[in-house]
């Protein structure tokens, strides 16, 4: 009986399938999950912050908040400049973006600065360390 061989296209195939497998494990956040990553966490503090002022808003209609309209801020057109490893699953990346709502008008304003993002079970997460 002949022995099952692999042909050099069928190894070359499986490398760079393992090395495609490899290089997501620890691949640094793409523009994308760092945008969900900080509207999420602007959605958990408007959240919280929501829950601290219930009662001084009780009784009032939801469009009729004085805190509604401020508290709707959005990151939008982020723009993944660069990123280097700040430890284990963790990378600091520089980002230009538009925050849209609240103090920032509809227009919104440009903003530039270092983001820490880290690597978490369900995903990627903004760090303030």
């Amino acid at each position: 009986m002949r022995a099952m061989t692999m042909t050099s296209a069928g190894r070359i195939t499986t490398l760079y399938g393992l090395a495609a497998l490899l290089a997501s494990c620890s691949a640094e956040p793409s523009a994308s999950d760092i945008s969900k990553a900080l509207n999420g966490s602007i959605k958990a503090e408007q959240n919280q912050l929501k829950g601290l002022t219930a009662g001084l808003t009780a009784g009032l209609p939801s469009g009729a908040t004085p805190l509604g309209k401020m508290m709707s801020i959005e990151v939008t057109n982020l723009e993944k400049i660069g990123c280097m490893e700040s430890g284990e699953q963790a990378y600091v990346c520089d980002v230009r973006y538009i925050v849209k709502g609240g103090l920032f008008g509809d227009n919104g304003r440009s903003m530039a600065v270092p983001v820490r993002m880290v690597h978490a079970s369900d995903g990627w997460v903004v760090s303030a360390r």
